[in-house]
């Protein structure tokens, strides 16, 4: 839920204001709706990457994305957390999904 806020946030930055009987306001969440038409960015992109995912599986080993997306980088670990790679986030999506 606390994507959809971010979301509006972005599309009204976007989007800018609008000018309404002389004055301007920003467009207010019934008309971000409507100009979205229902869809979520958020789901959106987790689905391209769901399906890019069942591309990438399906791939032959010896493709040089596949290798690329299976690669880890050697040499000296941060002290940080280290950061979620494209593979992570949806391995999280998978687990969210149950699947």
């Amino acid at each position: 839920m606390i994507y959809w806020v971010l979301e509006r946030q972005i599309l009204r930055k976007i989007l800018g204001p609008i000018k309404s009987k002389e004055r301007w306001r920003i467009i207010n969440n019934k008309k971000l709706q409507q100009l979205i038409k229902g869809e979520y960015i958020v789901k959106y992109i987790k689905e391209q990457r769901m399906k890019l995912w069942g591309h990438l599986d399906r791939m032959e080993d010896v493709k040089l994305v596949k290798e690329i997306i299976d690669w880890t980088p050697r040499g000296l670990e941060a002290k940080a957390r280290p950061k979620n790679r494209w593979r992570d986030e949806v391995i999280n999506d998978l687990k969210k999904l149950k699947l």
